[in-house]
């Protein structure tokens, strides 16, 4: 097992609050929240990198979900606000890695980290060819200014 993340490894967090949903018979956040946790985060994230979050003809590219994966390391409780930490850690081709670290609000406690892989394809053709395309050049460079950027100033989003 690697060396848990630490907070100060992102730059950029979504916060939110543990609702009654999320929770299961023993009363911690069931399982599989925490990939829609890792979602919203990544959506937030995005976002606000500029990213379209629906193809059109200007940005074509839509990505599917190719591999997730959550190391849970303590519970999470209801009603407790969490901050869910994103970053790229590696873009190549068509596939961006994003990472994640759960983490309690404004500290250092970790409750999970994961990884997704998320991979490209145009969505004007996905349907015919299945296959995946590359990522444009600029948005491969506009997201290593922008974690570059975050290391500096990172963000908090609360909705």
């Amino acid at each position: 097992m690697t060396e848990p993340l630490l907070r100060s490894d992102f730059g950029f967090f979504n916060r939110l609050r543990v609702r009654y949903s999320d929770i299961d018979g023993q009363m911690v956040v069931y399982n599989a929240h925490y990939l829609r946790f890792f979602d919203g985060g990544t959506v937030e994230y995005m976002r606000h990198l500029g990213v379209p979050l629906v193809p059109d003809d200007a940005f074509p590219w839509d990505f599917h979900i190719a591999h997730s994966e959550v190391d849970y390391r303590r519970p999470i409780q209801f009603d407790e606000i969490i901050d869910v930490g994103v970053r790229t850690e590696r873009m190549g081709r068509s596939s961006w890695t994003l990472q994640y670290g759960i983490f309690g609000e404004d500290n250092d406690t970790l409750y999970a980290e994961g990884r997704m892989v998320a991979v490209a394809f145009d969505s004007r053709t996905a349907g015919e060819t299945k296959q995946s395309t590359p990522m444009p050049d600029w948005l491969k460079t506009k997201a290593e200014t922008w974690e570059a950027e975050l290391r500096d100033e990172p963000k908090v989003i609360i909705l």
